[in-house]
């Protein structure tokens, strides 16, 4: 059993040059301005506008193409029956079903121009978060001795740890919501430790192919990436696959083309029964009931299904630590939530790593 849980967010990535979703909102409009299409550019602001004044949280890229992939792939069955209702009741206020003097509402279905235009938003969508999630070559150094001294000093803690070489490792499940390879940097590249990311090697592929089962193992480092990751490409015969270096023109060795990247921005229940999704929904499920330490670092919880996930398996007994500039607000989001809850107000990689460590360590001596 896994002595301690780790959850990064994109907090633990901006110290390493890789922007959150909400700052590269600046970006994206920039370029939007520069580059786009009128119709891109008025129905970006149309989004935008709505979710500034009904989103009630700070707007993000990732809540605006959860509302352009929407428009991309509509169907009522995807808007959801209760957000199908509030729409209704918002467009007609005052209207009841058994009212027998008007015809029923009907929500319209986009435009072909309207899907076209989304879908053109979209690619430039993904384009910006490919760029953005490249890590600086000046920065390896840098993630290197922050994920080493923050393994080393919590890990010790905790317990349960062994040694690599010079490198800590336990039997640790690593869940995050990044799109960017920094942990699979750090533990390929610099601890040079195998790392267990859900894809196995096909021979006749010649390259990593997607195995959901891997995960389930207990042994050694699992990393679970449940928004998907730039180095994840479709391919067209074999499904899921892992690329270390992603062709920009998505141009395989054999000359064929991948299809695109998989990122899951908009997190919805159907895509919970779709490997790879469903089994890292599942592991964190598991790894959460049965892991008696948990360690969240740069998460805001602004995700509805990972922050009830969390909620309804806290329980006595439980250590969890939460490292955030915000911390403390953050921990209020976590309404119901049971066991010990600690905070630690700091920025990872970005204050004194020694001693944001020493602090969180403390934090779990403490429960």
């Amino acid at each position: 059993m896994a002595s301690l849980l780790w959850f990064v967010g994109a907090g633990a990535s901006s110290a390493f040059g890789i922007p959150t979703m909400q700052k590269m909102v600046s970006d994206f409009e920039h370029e939007l301005r520069e580059q786009g299409s009128p119709t891109e550019v008025d129905l970006y602001e149309d989004v935008r506008t709505f979710l500034d004044a009904n989103l009630g949280r700070p707007v993000d890229l990732e809540a605006v193409f959860s509302v352009v992939d929407s428009i991309i792939h509509w169907s009522p069955d995807r808007v959801g029956p209760s957000a199908l209702y509030h729409a209704v009741h918002s467009l007609v206020p005052g209207y009841r079903q058994n009212d027998q003097s008007s015809a029923t509402p009907r929500l319209s279905a986009p435009s072909s121009d309207v899907i076209a235009t989304a879908t053109s938003l979209r690619q430039r969508f993904e384009e910006l978060v490919r760029l953005k999630c490249e890590i600086p070559e000046s920065e390896l150094s840098h993630i290197e001795k922050a994920y080493r001294t923050a393994f080393e000093r919590i890990g010790q803690q905790v317990g349960g740890i062994s040694w690599h070489g010079s490198t800590p490792v336990g039997e640790w499940p690593i869940f995050t919501t990044n799109y960017d390879p920094v942990l699979e940097r750090y533990w390929v590249d610099f601890a040079k430790y195998p790392l267990n990311t859900g894809f196995a090697w096909n021979e006749v592929a010649g390259m990593k192919v997607s195995n959901p089962d891997q995960l389930r193992s207990s042994n050694g480092v699992r990393l679970f990436k449940l928004h998907g990751s730039i180095t994840w490409l479709n391919d067209p015969d074999y499904g899921l696959t892992e690329q270390r270096v992603v062709p920009k023109d998505m141009k395989k060795w054999t000359g064929s083309r991948f299809l695109g990247q998989v990122m899951l921005y908009p997190i919805e229940e159907k895509a919970l029964f779709v490997d790879p999704y469903m089994t890292m929904f599942l592991q964190l499920n598991r790894e959460l009931g049965s892991t008696p330490n948990w360690l969240v670092i740069g998460y805001s919880f602004g995700d509805r299904f990972i922050r009830d996930i969390f909620v309804r398996n806290s329980r006595q007994g439980i250590r969890t630590v939460l490292l955030h500039p915000h911390a403390q607000e953050i921990a209020k989001r976590l309404d119901g939530f049971k066991g010990r809850l600690e905070v630690v107000e700091g920025r990872f990689g970005q204050d004194n790593i020694e001693s944001v460590c020493q602090a969180v360590a403390q934090a779990f001596a403490r429960g």
